[in-house]
């Protein structure tokens, strides 16, 4: 089960990072020889995952999972760590500075705290993600990057190009 790949989002990104480290043969492979199945709804794919629906999703939120773990359900889904399926994506929870804000020095104060050694390591904690700055404890240990590997960043700029081909593949092979 997918994150749909045809569209923005994690499933793109993964299908790319399988496109990247396989080929277009292994990747059109999977969407038609498993019957992949899609959603656009990472909540619903969580649910799926652990009602035991599928055993085995791709794209998966991280903060999506959490929540339902939390609630004590799923707590046996565990993340796959493959070096040639490794990629550093941002979930939600990325700064974003507005033009023209109703009060422009508050935001300012407020973004300079947050992206504080304090204010990450209170992010770090209350959302159990981890922080880019190498000063801040993990808030998951488990998910921390290997500083040895080198990992494909799919939001870059420079990734886009591969993600528009991998979508179109997913359109085809998935409809």
């Amino acid at each position: 089960m997918w994150h749909d790949p045809r569209g923005a989002g994690n499933g793109s990104i993964q299908a790319s990072v399988i496109y990247r480290s396989f080929g277009e043969d292994a990747l059109k492979k999977l969407f038609t020889d498993q019957q992949s199945v899609v959603t656009a709804d990472y909540r619903q794919q969580v649910e799926w995952l652990a009602r035991g629906r599928y055993p085995l999703a791709i794209g998966v939120i991280k903060s999506t999972l959490r929540s339902f773990q939390e609630q004590g359900v799923g707590k046996n889904i565990v993340f796959l760590k493959h070096e040639k399926l490794s990629s550093l994506n941002s979930e939600f929870g990325n700064l974003v500075a507005i033009n023209k804000p109703p009060h422009p020095n508050a935001a300012k104060v407020f973004m300079n705290w947050v992206l504080s050694k304090e204010g990450q390591s209170a992010w770090a904690k209350a959302t159990g993600d981890n922080s880019r700055r190498v000063d801040v404890p993990p808030g998951d240990p488990e998910m921390l990057p290997d500083p040895k590997a080198q990992y494909w960043q799919g939001q870059k700029e420079e990734g886009q190009d591969l993600k528009n081909k991998v979508q179109a593949i997913a359109k085809e092979a998935l409809q």
